[in-house]
């Protein structure tokens, strides 16, 4: 949290408290995010996953998912319910700002074919938002994706090809586009271990259910598990780059890796390693694939925009093998210095008990204005753009004492 200067400040409405002014990192859009599989399997259960991270200042919200009609839904985690009625996973209220991992499991009818849609949305704070990431999900073939001769084998030369689609971003002309993490990374585990696989359901979902026909060695090598650490240098001041660096270790006998990096788009990516890809469209770095099990670090430079405070979000995944976790460490990053301070230059009150805020900034400075009566609950009452560095905000009249405060956007 960055707390601007508040400067000649008067008293709010006959009150002599000050109106608070505050830079916060978060984000006015959706904050949950679904994640489905690749594909499902017809007559077997997968795992739909949410990610909720709510804004600082909110101080209730829930959600709720539909999923495919007919669809049989268990599992719910985080004393979430199914509600019969409107055939919605329903979870909360939450009482506070925490963020949580959701999850519940669906039982894909025997009969199912083709291509279904999942939808839901979320609440806080009395605002309602869409629920964002995978929505659509199709049905899985016995055959990899990779294996475009249908052999039931993944050659080299498929292998690279589907690899290369992966990094790039180009479409392939079986399985989903655009390819997945997963998918890519079980390709090279099945050509490395002996090339020739087979379908089995009972391993999971996809890419878990393609499975090397070529048995592990019985070594005695104890297990360790495979990390992921992503670390960032300081400081981070406006038009600033700073460093970025990944370290990952892969676990015992994991045959191939690869990772994804996501950024903002309006953030310029430089100095990327490993021969890393930086796909603008999708504001993504891909690394990758890595065969065998030796540790890498991979490193980039971003430089945020000049002049204005803002906030980073990085979210990036590592695959092994086909499955995948999250990248640890640190995710986000606030930058500001003494030139993107905001500040309250005077509040004005009106005759019929109106006031005016005068807002003062960076040029160009975007932020959302929240106003509380207990520095607790916060709403939100407008996108605010410093065009000119300064703007003059009318509030109607109240009877009770009110705090203001500005998000970063």
């Amino acid at each position: 949290t960055v707390t601007a200067k508040a400067s000649n400040l008067q008293g709010l409405e006959g009150h002599s408290e000050p109106v608070r002014i505050m830079v916060l990192d978060g984000d006015a859009g959706s904050f949950v995010k679904r994640t489905l599989p690749a594909g499902y399997l017809p007559g077997h259960v997968f795992t739909v996953r949410l990610a909720a991270q709510p804004s600082d200042g909110v101080s209730a919200y829930t959600i709720e998912e539909k999923p495919p009609q007919g669809w049989t839904v268990n599992a719910i985690s985080n004393d979430g319910v199914f509600d019969n009625t409107t055939g919605k996973v329903k979870f909360g209220p939450y009482l506070d700002a925490s963020p949580r991992s959701l999850s519940y499991d669906v039982l894909v009818p025997a009969n199912a074919s083709g291509r279904y849609e999942f939808s839901g949305s979320a609440s806080a704070n009395g605002k309602a938002y869409p629920v964002a990431g995978d929505r659509v999900i199709d049905g899985q073939d016995s055959l990899h994706p990779a294996d475009t001769n249908a052999d039931s084998a993944i050659s080299q030369t498929e292998l690279t090809a589907y690899a290369a689609a992966w990094k790039s971003g180009t479409t392939v002309a079986r399985g989903p586009v655009p390819v997945p993490l997963t998918f890519v990374t079980r390709a090279g585990m099945l050509w490395r271990r002996g090339e020739t696989y087979s379908f089995d359901v009972t391993q999971g979902p996809p890419p878990l259910c393609w499975v090397s026909r070529q048995p592990q060695p019985m070594v005695a090598i104890a297990s360790t598990p495979s990390t992921s650490e992503r670390t960032i240098t300081r400081p981070h001041n406006p038009g600033s780059p700073f460093d970025v660096t990944i370290t990952v270790t892969p676990g015992t006998l994991i045959s191939a890796f690869a990772l994804v990096e996501q950024l903002p788009r309006n953030w310029t990516v430089s100095n990327i390693s490993g021969e890393g890809h930086y796909d603008p469209q999708a504001g993504s770095i891909r690394w990758g694939l890595n065969l065998g099990d030796t540790p890498g670090k991979f490193t980039y430079s971003i430089l945020p925009p000049a002049a204005v405070a803002s906030v980073c979000r990085i979210t990036g995944s590592v695959s092994f093998d086909g499955t995948v976790q999250e990248i640890g460490g640190t995710d986000h990053v606030v930058v500001a210095s003494s030139d993107t301070e905001l500040t309250l230059p005077g509040v004005e009150k009106g005759s019929s008990g109106n006031i005016t805020l005068q807002i003062a900034g960076p040029v160009g400075q975007v932020c959302v204005l929240e106003v509380s009566t207990d520095l607790v609950t916060w709403e939100q009452v407008d996108m605010v753009f410093l065009a000119d560095g300064l703007l003059r905000f009318d509030q109607p009249a109240a009877q009770t004492q009110r705090y203001y405060r500005l998000r970063v956007e």
